[in-house]
């Protein structure tokens, strides 16, 4: 797995577009969060950061700090999860089973996937 240290301020379209799905999916870090969510809803933010950072080699703070400030105000604001920055709960969103079967697709195909999955 490689460190995303993307910061695009290009909001994701709420509505479920192919093209939303795949700006959705340009993160390995919102990637990462919503594979989480399809193994168990819901999840705490604090262990996302911890495995995160775990697996990039980098400061928990740092990624969390991403994580707070861009990608899950991202995948909040396109309904595909709920996040609650007071507890750090994340869970599955309206629009999230939407783009379940697609995660699940790529998933199960992941060694043929061009680069590193998630």
């Amino acid at each position: 797995m490689t460190y995303d240290n993307s910061r695009t301020t290009d909001p994701i379209r709420p509505a479920i577009e192919l093209d939303g799905v795949f700006a959705t999916l340009a993160s390995a870090t919102r990637r990462h969060v919503l594979l989480g969510l399809l193994e168990r809803s819901p999840r705490e933010e604090r262990a996302v950061s911890e495995e995160l950072a775990v697996a990039w080699g980098v400061e928990r703070a740092h990624v969390r700090t991403q994580l707070r400030h861009v990608h899950l105000p991202k995948l909040a604001v396109s309904g595909h999860i709920e996040w609650n920055e007071v507890t750090g709960e994340i869970a599955r969103g309206p629009t999230f089973d939407d783009l379940a079967p697609l995660l699940r697709l790529l998933d199960d195909h992941a060694v043929k996937l061009p680069g590193v999955w998630p």
